[in-house]
């Protein structure tokens, strides 16, 4: 899972100026996991476009996006408090940049973008879910 780290640390400052919220309320961990996995998908969408339109530095600069992605949210692993969670999520977050490394590799670039975005959607529904939760729990009883 992810740790509770402090607020100095470069990294999630970072994740969370870049979805900080401008109204009053306070975007919570389980919320800055699940806008970042919305920008992964989204960069991937967006690169596969580029790949298509033949824009491949574009498509480069899109993914390299999403690797930024990949390694704050794997720099915030606690595999000590994570477990097995922790240990899924590294080796998913490894899988995810081996196959964005080897994208143009594939026999059809367009489809292994779609696999990728297929194998992220679950976990990003279940950081979803972890985030309605978390909103649920913070409401006044």
């Amino acid at each position: 899972m992810i740790t509770n780290t402090p607020e100095g640390t470069p990294n999630y400052q970072k994740a969370a100026g870049a979805y900080q919220n401008t109204s009053e309320q306070h975007i919570n961990g389980f919320e800055i996991v699940r806008e970042l996995y919305k920008g992964m998908i989204s960069n991937i969408e967006q690169a596969k476009d580029a790949y298509n339109d033949n824009r491949l530095e574009e498509m480069c600069l899109l993914n390299q996006k999403t690797f930024k992605i990949l390694m704050a949210l794997q720099s915030h692993l606690n595999f000590e408090q994570g477990g097995d969670a922790a240990t899924f999520l590294n080796n998913f977050y490894n899988s995810i940049f081996v196959s964005l490394t080897r994208v143009l590799r594939a026999d059809d670039t367009a489809q292994e973008f779609d696999n990728i975005i297929e194998r992220i959607e679950p976990v990003y529904k279940r950081w979803c879910t972890f985030a309605a939760d978390s909103r649920e729990s913070e409401l006044p009883q």
